[in-house]
């Protein structure tokens, strides 16, 4: 897959690694399922409520680099490459005003059980790893 098709759909990508990781952990530590999903482009939902988001922002780049390999013998390189810089913002802990993650646990579990952010990123790191591998390589 060429870069410039990648960019664009690396913030999919990105969606649903957080939304896979959530699960992920739910199953992994017991707690009931919540089913956060992706609403088209970049919202995460709970129960129909927004309880986060993600943003992709890319920047192309070209350089070109002279490379001298003796006295008489040089040549020019480019090189090209895509920066991109994703932000997730994800509503673990506030209730107010509308809902988060551990308070719909909570509701769920009846009782005291949470996700810790700390878990819920490398979970994300994890699960994207997977994801993005698939996603640039194709499934195999």
């Amino acid at each position: 897959m060429e870069d410039g098709q990648v960019v664009p759909l690396l913030q999919y990508v990105v969606s649903l690694a957080v939304t896979e990781a959530i699960k992920d952990l739910c199953d992994k530590n017991g707690l009931p399922h919540i089913d956060v999903r992706i609403k088209w482009p970049n919202d995460l939902y709970l129960n129909g409520v927004n309880v986060g988001g993600i943003l992709c922002t890319s920047t192309y780049r070209s350089q070109k680099f002279n490379v001298s390999a003796g006295k008489n013998d040089s040549s020019s390189v480019i090189c090209e490459w895509f920066l991109i810089l994703t932000g997730i913002g994800l509503n673990v802990d506030n209730e107010k005003p509308t809902t988060c993650l551990n308070a719909v646990l909570r509701e769920l579990a009846g009782a005291a059980c949470a996700l810790r952010r700390e878990d819920i990123a490398a979970a994300f790191l994890n699960k994207f790893e997977k994801l993005y591998g698939l996603f640039i390589n194709g499934s195999e």
